[in-house]
């Protein structure tokens, strides 16, 4: 399974990365490369929204096709918690093992 994760500042990235390459193919896709990658060969797309300027790179990648989590400080318009809507959201305030688990448990 290929995940594309949107992560401008790199730090989630290499987090997830750690802990979640040995099961799924990941692409890290941030500001300055997003339009040239694209997520149409994704199976899923993790989007770490850090900031308002970056909800445009999301709009932008997000489509209905490819199953998406919502990774922000708080819950948004865009995104519900139940597990039948797309995107689903998880608050990046967790705990680390706890925002892998959350990761982890809705991923397709």
């Amino acid at each position: 399974m290929k995940i594309s994760i949107y992560d401008n500042q790199s730090g989630y990235f290499e987090f997830i990365k750690e802990n979640l390459s040995d099961k799924y193919q990941l692409e890290h896709i941030n500001h300055n490369n997003f339009s040239e990658k694209g997520v149409e060969t994704s199976n899923a797309l993790l989007f770490f929204l850090s900031d308002e300027l970056e909800m445009i790179d999301f709009v932008k990648l997000k489509q209905p096709e490819t199953y998406t989590i919502l990774c922000s400080p708080q819950n948004n318009h865009l995104a519900k918690e139940d597990n039948g809507s797309n995107p689903v959201h998880v608050d990046i305030n967790l705990k680390k093992e706890e925002l892998v688990n959350s990761i982890v448990n809705l991923l397709p």
